[in-house]
């Protein structure tokens, strides 16, 4: 009999420890959902931010050999205008 009511004992206790850790569970479960879908959002932001930025280089280099190409017309006119007369 004792080793009967020792074993309902630690069934009701198994029982009553699997469904606190079936809360726990879920709220896990829950909080790594929450977790997975920031994680998203920041990868999506961070591409966006990486391809603005991208776009933004590529602009400047286009400006800059805009200039570079104005500088140098700019040189090789100066080196050969015609002698005034």
């Amino acid at each position: 009999v004792w080793q009967l009511e020792a074993s309902a004992q630690f069934g009701q206790r198994l029982r009553e420890t699997g469904a606190a850790q079936r809360t726990e569970l879920h709220s896990l479960e829950t909080k790594a959902q929450e977790l997975l879908k920031q994680a998203q959002e920041d990868l999506e932001r961070t591409r966006t931010l990486e391809s603005f930025v991208q776009r933004r280089r590529a602009q400047e280099r286009l400006q800059q050999q805009a200039r570079d190409d104005k500088a140098q017309e700019d040189t090789l006119q100066a080196r050969y205008k015609p002698p005034r007369a």
